[in-house]
């Protein structure tokens, strides 16, 4: 299968049964320099290079590879089960993700961990639970990189805290936060003397798709707080131990965190984000703009056009009226688009009544999202059950046998 859509051809070798799958690009140094340098990051002795006739085969224990190389496994898991955007749809690339981690694991110190199963297992999630409490609690904003290509650092970004504790969400903050992720093969002293200036890796994403991130990561820190102790995760849905871990990595639909480019088969909705205000709709038109061929729009799509009859929604039972009023349709752009939301028909409702045109019945995932993120921007006097863990994991909820240190912060110059 060749990838026409993405900045680089790819092409995704595949094998018969699915299990493996290998991505070739011609003349993109850029890829190689990566490998090398994740190679180089490595503490575990260098493998027999496998042979050229045959794609190499994973080991069997996932733990051969270091406590780096399962979390980032069960990272990119968690980023494929919910849906997380990737580079075609207008999302980071699985390479920022990857520093990511890399990034939080290194600014995490882990302790009690022995050579059992159980202990191991117990350390992965803590790791996991240490890449979300990073990236819930401080947000993706700041400046990464990693000096002379080892050493983790931080460059945080200036912005005033609101509320004092929460970060409550504006289109000026959503839109003016600034993530940088540094390649590190370009930030060591050989790169410097050589003039090679660090290259950026995390190209700018819509306040929208800052949301989504937002909600999804202190969903996943809710989850995984509670999976590592019971009761650590305020949200009165959440149970512990293996429970929160399924639903840590629980997988939403193909289409929830995407925007068709054709008018979707019934009624689907969509939350979107535009001028500080969150909305939710039903989508009536969808307009690409001229020669897009992919089934999506991609999220920084300012040109393609879309259309809402916008909706008011019953937080306690997730009943959704389209509105009356003369403003009820608008129209809006890719850019604008968070995610959708499943629309189920109101049974409640006149069996005479046009079906099509609601009222209609959010389901509780998409129900969750709506009051969650409608905390996330407006902010709430109650804390959220998402958000509450923060302070328990503070005050030390989580006992998973580790505690954290965050690495040494430089205000930029």
């Amino acid at each position: 299968q060749l990838v026409d859509c993405t900045r680089v051809p790819v092409l995704t070798v595949v094998i018969a049964d699915s299990r493996l799958s290998l991505d070739l690009t011609v003349d993109e140094p850029l890829g190689e320099r990566h490998v090398l340098w994740f190679q180089s990051q490595s503490t575990e002795p260098d493998p027999e290079p496998a042979p050229l006739h045959q794609v190499p085969v994973p080991p069997a224990d996932a733990w051969s590879q270091g406590l780096e190389a399962a979390v980032l496994r069960c990272v990119k898991w968690w980023l494929r089960r919910r849906g997380i955007p990737i580079a075609k749809e207008g999302g980071y690339p699985s390479v920022v993700w990857t520093l990511m981690v890399l990034h939080a694991l290194r600014c995490s110190i882990f302790v009690n961990s022995t050579d059992d199963g159980d202990s191991r297992g117990r350390t992965v999630l803590a790791a996991i639970a240490a890449f979300f409490d990073r990236f819930a609690e401080g947000g993706l904003a700041g400046t990464f990189l990693f000096a002379n290509g080892k050493g983790a650092e931080f460059w945080p970004q200036q912005q005033p805290l609101i509320d004092g504790s929460d970060i409550r969400w504006s289109q000026a903050c959503g839109a003016s936060a600034d993530f940088s992720v540094l390649d590190p093969t370009t930030t060591c002293e050989s790169s410097a003397a050589w003039g090679i200036e660090p290259l950026e890796l995390a190209p700018p994403i819509s306040a929208a798709t800052q949301i989504l991130h937002t909600y999804e990561l202190r969903r996943a820190q809710c989850y995984s707080a509670a999976a590592l102790t019971p009761g650590a995760c305020h949200k009165p849905s959440v149970g512990g131990g293996g429970a929160a871990l399924h639903e840590l990595f629980v997988e939403v639909g193909e289409s929830l965190n995407v925007l068709p480019s054709v008018m979707p088969s019934g009624s689907r909705g969509a939350i979107v984000f535009l001028d500080g205000k969150l909305l939710l709709g039903v989508i009536r038109h969808v307009n690409p703009k001229p020669g897009w061929a992919a089934s999506f729009l991609h999220r920084r799509d300012a040109s393609s056009r879309f259309a809402l009859h916008l909706c008011e929604v019953d937080p306690d039972t997730g009943c959704t009226r389209p509105r009356t009023d003369a403003h009820a349709m608008q129209w809006f752009r890719p850019c604008d688009f968070v995610c959708t939301a499943t629309l189920r028909q109101d049974l409640n409702s006149p069996a005479e009544m046009n079906h099509s045109a609601g009222p209609f019945m959010l389901d509780a995932e998409s129900l969750e999202r709506w009051c969650e993120m409608r905390t996330l921007v407006y902010g709430d006097v109650q804390r959220s059950p998402v958000t509450a863990t923060h302070a328990t994991a503070r005050n030390g909820g989580r006992s998973g046998g580790r505690r954290r240190g965050w690495c040494r912060q430089q205000a930029r110059m």
